[in-house]
């Protein structure tokens, strides 16, 4: 490969894909000597539903969830890179708010990351949902190469 990829942007949702997808991000930033980025994204839709919250609860804070939010999901990827992953070194996890197809394409922008992997679907269980919301638009809009990632379970469903 003439032009390896030196950053390399896994896009996560602590869903049941989760893992999978850092395992071949691990996987692949190691071959590739790339440096590796964990995007997560905490969607607008919950935090306009926890400012509904703050206007009917007193002393609820947003911004406290929303931080409160971040420190629990980084606690989650650093334990299953820690248990997982042990051989994972000098890995950046970051956090965006917003629409999670468009902030995962700007955090590609931002951070510069010239290859991504995601999962094909969120938290759905529907056995019909081959590929998610997130996953196809970003798919459609990805402007580096992109690898979806199935979790073990349903790699043995599709044969």
């Amino acid at each position: 490969m003439k032009n390896k990829p030196k950053t390399i942007m896994a896009a996560v949702d602590l869903s049941r894909h989760t893992e999978a997808v850092l395992e071949y991000a691990v996987l692949i930033a190691r071959a590739l000597n790339a440096r590796l980025i964990i995007v997560n994204v905490i969607n607008n839709r919950d935090v306009e539903a926890m400012k509904l919250a703050a206007r009917t609860i007193e002393g609820f804070s947003v911004r406290l969830w929303t931080e409160t939010e971040k420190k629990g999901r980084r606690a989650v990827l650093e334990g299953i890179l820690r248990d997982s992953f042990p051989e994972a070194e000098d890995v950046r996890i970051i956090f965006r708010l917003g629409v999670p197809f468009r902030e995962i394409l700007d955090a590609l922008d931002n951070e510069g990351a010239e290859f991504l992997i995601i999962g094909p679907k969120g938290k759905t269980d529907d056995p019909e949902v081959r590929v998610g919301v997130t996953t196809e638009k970003v798919l459609r809009r990805c402007p580096v190469p992109l690898l979806v990632v199935r979790n073990a379970s349903d790699r043995r469903k599709i044969l």
